[in-house]
C-alpha cells in the first residue's frame, strides 16, 4: 500500500519516520527518484499538482493507523488525499502487473528457446555434422525474418522451425548418416523423404509449435510444385517453409550433403542459382543474396576469436560453441556472465580440449 505526503507537510525526512512512531517501516524518495530493486513491488504514485511532492511506501496496517491516530490534520483530510488518489494507484498496479507479467513471459520464452536448443542437440549427439547445421540453419533463417521484416511471431516460429527442421531424420538408422543425398541407396532415401513430414507429426504433439510444424512439413517443397511431401506449388508453399528451405541448401552446398563435395559459400551459391524459380522462390531467393548474405558477412567481419582465458562478463557471442563432439553448449548472441565463463574454463579442463569461442567486437 502507498499513500503521497505533500511536501508542505514535512521539509525533514526524519520528521516522517518521528511522526510515524508505532514503527512501521518507512523509506521516502523524491518523486525522480528511483525505488531501490529490493522495494521494485512497491507503487509510486506522482501528485501532477504538486511536483515537489514527496513519496512514502507504508504498509496497509500503517495507513490504518496513519487515519486512525490522526497525527497530520483530520482524518477527513487525509482519507480524501488517499481517494484522490486512488485511481493513479490503480493505474500503477496495473502497469507493474503488465510489466511483471512480461517479464514472466520473456523468462519462459528464454527457457522454451533453451529447451528447443537441447532437444536440436539430440541430432548433434547422434550425427555431429547434423546438428551443427540444425543451429546454423537456425540462425541464419532467424536472420533472414528480422531483415525480411516478418512480424516477431512468425520470425519467432521460423526460428523454432528451422531448429527442428530435420528432428524427423532420428528416425533413421545410423548406417544412412554415412552417404550423402547422391550417394544414399533408394530405402535411405525414400526415409529421408518422409523426415520432413514426421518431423511436423512429431512437433503438432505440442499445441504451441503448430505454425514451426507447418514449415517444418513443407520445407522440402519445390516452387515448381515437384517437392515433397504435398507437391505444393508457388504462393501455396508458406515463406517461412521457402526461407528455411534457402537457408537449409545454402549450408548443405557447403558441407557436400548432395554430393558429397565441400564448397566455399560463393561456390555453394552458384550451385543455388541454377535452381532460382524452379526449387526457390525467385523473390526470396534474391532477397537473400541481395540482402541476407551481405548482412551476415558484416557480422562476420566485426568478430574475433578468443581464448577462454581472455573472457570477461557481458561479452556478447557471435557464433555458438560446441563442444568437441558436436555438442551445442552455449548459442550465439548470448551474453556471457561469470557462470558461462566458469562453466566454460572448467569444461576444457575436464575434456583437455580448447573450444572454438568467437566473440562480437561491435
Amino acid at each position: 500500500m502507498l499513500i503521497t505526503i505533500p511536501y508542505e507537510w514535512t521539509h525533514d525526512h526524519k520528521d516522517i519516520a518521528h511522526k510515524l512512531h508505532w514503527g512501521a517501516p518507512v523509506e521516502v524518495y523524491d518523486l525522480d527518484q528511483k525505488i531501490p530493486e529490493e522495494r521494485n513491488d512497491a507503487f509510486m504514485v506522482g501528485v501532477a499538482e504538486n511536483p515537489e511532492s514527496y513519496i512514502s511506501l507504508i504498509d496497509s496496517n500503517s495507513i490504518d493507523m496513519l487515519l486512525s491516530k490522526n497525527e497530520w490534520g483530520s482524518k477527513h483530510t487525509i482519507y480524501n488525499i488517499h481517494r484522490a488518489h486512488y485511481r493513479y494507484v490503480e493505474i500503477i498496479q496495473q502497469e507493474m502487473a503488465h510489466v511483471s507479467m512480461q517479464k514472466r513471459i520473456d523468462q519462459l520464452n528464454a527457457d522454451f528457446k533453451q529447451g528447443l536448443l537441447v532437444v536440436a542437440n539430440l541430432l548433434g549427439i547422434r550425427h555431429k555434422p547434423l546438428g551443427e547445421h540444425t543451429v546454423r540453419v537456425a540462425t541464419l533463417s532467424k536472420i533472414f525474418a528480422r531483415l525480411y521484416k516478418l512480424p516477431y511471431e512468425e520470425e519467432t516460429a521460423i526460428y523454432q522451425a528451422a531448429l527442428m527442421h530435420d528432428i524427423g531424420l532420428l528416425a533413421m538408422p545410423d548406417e544412412a548418416f554415412k552417404y550423402d543425398m547422391k550417394h544414399m541407396d533408394g530405402k535411405y532415401l525414400t526415409m529421408w523423404h518422409k523426415h520432413a513430414d514426421l518431423g511436423a507429426q512429431i512437433m503438432n504433439g505440442f499445441p504451441w509449435l503448430h505454425k514451426a510444424a507447418e514449415y517444418v512439413r513443407s520445407h522440402h517443397e519445390r516452387y515448381d510444385g515437384k517437392g515433397t511431401p504435398l507437391g505444393l506449388a508457388g504462393q501455396q508453399i508458406p515463406p517461412g517453409s521457402m526461407i528455411i528451405s534457402l537457408t537449409s541448401d545454402y549450408d548443405d552446398w557447403q558441407r557436400g550433403h548432395f554430393d558429397g563435395i565441400h564448397r566455399n559459400p560463393r561456390e555453394a551459391l552458384v550451385e543455388m542459382t541454377k535452381f532460382k524459380g524452379t526449387r526457390y522462390d525467385p523473390q526470396l531467393f534474391d532477397f537473400f543474396v541481395e540482402h541476407v548474405l551481405p548482412a551476415v558477412a558484416r557480422e562476420q567481419v566485426f568478430e574475433e576469436e578468443t581464448p577462454s582465458s581472455n573472457l570477461e562478463k557481458n561479452m556478447k557471442l557471435s557464433r555458438d560453441i560446441f563442444s568437441y563432439d558436436g555438442v551445442l553448449l552455449l548459442a550465439s548472441g548470448r551474453v556471457l556472465n561469470t557462470v558461462d565463463i566458469d562453466m566454460i574454463r572448467r569444461f576444457e579442463d575436464r575434456t583437455n580440449k580448447k573450444l572454438s569461442i568467437w566473440i562480437k567486437t561491435q
